[in-house]
């Protein structure tokens, strides 16, 4: 005979549930956690409108003493700012605490760990930072794609340019050589 105890706890697995809740995170979020292509694409997102801001402070401080010198250090704060809540919420991913972040100042290691936060797997469901993010959507994966293209479009760039650049040279040298040389009299054949 079974009898029911109400002060037994329930036999129920609620763990299951847990592990696939999702959240979908937000861009300007300080909080949560950020898997691999949406850090690579978010990176992308701070670097270039923080490089352009730097770059219009670099040209008023090449005009204006001053006040482009303060431009230019707010808009290296704010990059870094930046680069920094974006990396805290993919080692949040990771299930690190956001402290490690501060490893990206350090020069040699910051780019060895770059690259642990470019290709390291997230964690898998729920940790203690939140539930997992929900899948990318098409415009978190087109964005994410931009900079491995520009590096291959980039790599292709300094190879075929210097190999062009030779192409025409000897191209030029072999055209010139033929003009200075004295044309050839084939003689006719008699019939």
């Amino acid at each position: 005979m079974t009898t029911n105890n109400p002060y037994h706890s329930p036999n129920a697995q609620l763990d299951q549930l847990d592990d696939q809740e999702t959240y979908s995170p937000r861009f300007f979020s300080v909080d949560g956690r950020l898997g691999r292509v949406r850090y690579l694409a978010y990176s992308i997102g701070v670097s270039l409108p923080g490089y352009l801001l730097i770059g219009v402070s670099a040209a008023i401080a090449a005009a204006s003493q001053n006040l482009g010198m303060v431009l230019l250090g707010v808009s290296v704060l704010l990059m870094l700012a930046g680069t920094l809540i974006i990396v805290g919420r993919r080692l949040h991913d990771l299930d690190l605490n956001r402290w490690f972040a501060l490893l990206m100042l350090v020069p040699y290691l910051n780019g060895l760990f770059g690259l642990y936060l470019l290709f390291a797997p997230g964690t898998k469901g729920r940790n203690r930072f939140g539930p997992m993010p929900e899948q990318n959507g098409r415009s978190v994966i087109v964005v994410a794609c931009i900079l491995p293209a520009v590096f291959i479009i980039g790599i292709l760039a300094a190879i075929a340019i210097p190999q062009y650049a030779e192409y025409t040279k000897k191209a030029k040298a072999a055209q010139q050589q033929g003009q200075s040389a004295a044309p050839v009299q084939i003689p006719e054949a008699s019939e």
